[in-house]
């Protein structure tokens, strides 16, 4: 059996794959990973605690001569924001045709109300915020990240909220090395 033993903030955990989950993981979520790639892989998987049989984290492979790339969810950036006690929480919403929307970045603030007619998603807002630091706050546009998938087609509005919660939750909580197929697509 493999450790890792890394240390996140003030906690320091181990995970523990044997030589068959190893192999697991490689060809499975890992696919198409050199052993170097791997280990980086299972490096970011510790470091953030992210499981990847779980599929909380993933290691994609477009071609033998790409370099892989490590992904994960929004669920996995949550993962990682909840487990720093400083975590206070995240807001996030879709802004249409209509709403009535202010944002100062610099202030933190967010003023968003809906019109009476909502019309079509222009993108979404979200705010992460810490307990010993000032919020962090954005505005993701539809356009940049709309994708072409069908869940895409089918949730527009869950889809572009969540690229705007990762985008706070990477910069609030420091969150790097990691990105969504959101990211990769736009």
């Amino acid at each position: 059996m493999s450790a890792l033993v890394t240390t996140h903030g003030a906690i320091t955990t181990a995970l523990l794959f044997s030589e068959e989950q190893r192999r697991l993981i490689k060809a499975t979520v890992a696919k198409g990973a050199s052993d170097n790639e791997l280990e980086l892989f299972l490096t970011l998987a510790g470091r953030y605690r992210l499981d990847p049989f779980r599929k909380e984290i993933w290691c994609i492979k477009r071609s033998p001569s790409d370099a892989a790339l490590i992904m994960t969810s929004r669920d996995g950036y949550m993962k990682i924001a909840k487990e720093d006690p400083n975590y206070m929480g995240v807001q996030a919403f879709v802004v249409k045709e209509g709403d009535t929307f202010r944002i100062n970045a610099a202030e933190g603030t967010v003023e968003h109300s809906f019109g009476t007619k909502r019309g079509a998603i222009l993108g979404a807002w979200a705010m992460a915020r810490h307990r010993r630091l000032p919020p962090v706050v954005c505005f993701v546009d539809f356009a940049e990240y709309k994708g072409n998938s069908p869940i895409w087609s089918k949730f527009p509005s869950a889809m572009i909220q969540k690229v705007a919660e990762v985008f706070v939750l990477k910069r609030q909580f420091d969150i790097t090395g990691l990105v969504t197929s959101e990211e990769m697509d736009a």
